[in-house]
């Protein structure tokens, strides 16, 4: 009982229910815009919108080149060993690399959108799609940069500010470009982004310039390279595997399976905004216990307690998917309706391995996270390859699932392991 009264009124948590609100607030938005959008779209022209957005977080991904958990867990510990030049040196030297890639990719965008459309997906109608949504990259790489920084300096309820500021932006372009009669697959791209791009201008403003200017110096660089080696394969693998669904489906199948998968894929991004929510938080208050054993066990502890908690919400949904579902699509799709229980039930493997993968970040041990995530992308590749051609999106939803099941084992296992021998 007194760890159910500390879970629920200490720091930690209040500070996880400010950014919760504002993780969820945005998480709502991104949902009912998707709603909208299939609703406008239809499933195929969705299944084209799908792709194209999915493109650009994988890009980011793979240009984040494991700066982002760099950005957190080391200004993060500067700040907290009262180091603010050094942190001020690594968050400028990422900064730097961000705008470089942005101006590479910005080049770069539309012979890599054609050749994708082309050669990969051979659909000729993602061209401009694709085109787009990579030049769109550069909001994700901007507006993750600067929430890094308000993360690591643990300005939650500044941080969560900047997440309405991003959400309601998204949907006042959703309705200005409706009223405009502008219900097009790049109307909704840009519509999608824009609220990235509004909130990290704003955040330019309530954040330290020394984070932007500071000079950098070979010293600065070598804990990001250092620790960023692993996270970038861990990030990439990740990304590549958590969105391979939408990949093989577009490329295995038609756009309009991928479009109903997608329907209700996206519904899903909910719980993994709420769970985000949580990381943010966890992240940087376990990567300061990681010299006191006692203390990180207990946090363990306590971060199992709240996993087991939002595992009972998840369940509580499955009977009751056929009834809301078809209010939220505006049609009976069955084939919907059962891949998104399908889906609920990986998100319960999902969120129970919040606390071993923070724990193994916190620590320092992004060599086994990039291998993990390596497993988890081969397996993932096997089993989509395997029931995609057999059962289109319900293949793919089982795809899901059991690559969550898997890589739950393995990073329960490997934390376990860990925390044993501390």
């Amino acid at each position: 009982m007194q760890k159910i009264k500390q879970l629920f009124f200490s720091t930690t948590a209040k500070n996880a229910l400010i950014t919760l609100i504002g993780n969820g607030l945005l998480g709502v938005i991104v949902v009912i815009f998707n709603i909208l959008a299939f609703r406008w779209l239809g499933p195929a022209q969705f299944g084209l919108f799908t792709v194209a957005s999915t493109v650009t977080v994988f890009a980011f991904d793979v240009l984040a080149l494991g700066t982002s958990q760099a950005n957190v867990r080391f200004v993060s510990v500067y700040l907290g060993q009262n180091k603010q030049s050094l942190a001020y040196q690594l968050a400028s030297a990422i900064w730097r690399l961000r705008l470089v890639e942005i101006m590479v990719l910005g080049i770069m965008a539309i012979f890599l959108g054609r050749w994708l459309a082309v050669e990969f997906f051979a659909d000729s109608a993602l061209v401009n799609p694709l085109v787009v949504a990579l030049w769109l990259t550069s909001t994700i790489l901007l507006v993750d940069f600067f929430m890094g920084l308000l993360q690591a300096q643990e300005r939650f309820l500044a941080r969560s500010l900047m997440f309405i500021i991003n959400a309601i932006a998204r949907l006042i372009a959703l309705i200005t470009f409706y009223f405009l009669g502008i219900n097009t697959t790049i109307a909704l791209l840009i519509a999608f982004f824009i609220g990235p791009l509004i909130s990290s201008i704003a955040t330019v403003f309530i954040i330290p310039r020394n984070f932007l200017i500071a000079p950098v110096s070979l010293s600065s660089l070598k804990p990001i390279f250092h620790f960023s080696k692993w996270m970038a394969l861990w990030g990439i693998t990740a990304s590549l595997a958590a969105r391979l669904d939408i990949f093989l489906l577009a490329k295995l199948t038609t756009s309009y399976e991928t479009g109903l998968y997608a329907a209700a894929a996206r519904l899903i991004t909910i719980f993994i905004w709420a769970q985000a929510a949580f990381n943010t938080v966890l992240e940087p208050k376990t990567a300061r216990l990681v010299h006191d054993v006692v203390l990180l066990k207990s946090n363990f502890s306590k971060m199992v307690l709240g996993v087991l908690l939002a595992i009972l919400g998840i369940i509580l949904l499955i009977p009751l998917a056929p009834f809301f579902i078809p209010l939220l699509l505006g049609q009976e799709i069955d084939l919907s309706i059962r891949i998104f229980q399908i889906l609920l039930v990986g998100m319960i493997f999902f969120v129970a391995t919040t606390p071993s993968m923070i724990t193994l970040m916190a620590t320092g041990r992004s060599k086994i996270i990039g291998l993990l995530s390596t497993l988890q992308l081969g397996a993932g590749l096997l089993l989509h390859l395997w029931l995609i051609p057999r059962w289109g999106g319900l293949g793919a939803a089982l795809a899901v699932t059991t690559t969550y099941f898997l890589t739950f084992l393995l990073a329960t296992l490997s934390s376990s392991r860990l925390l044993r021998h501390l």
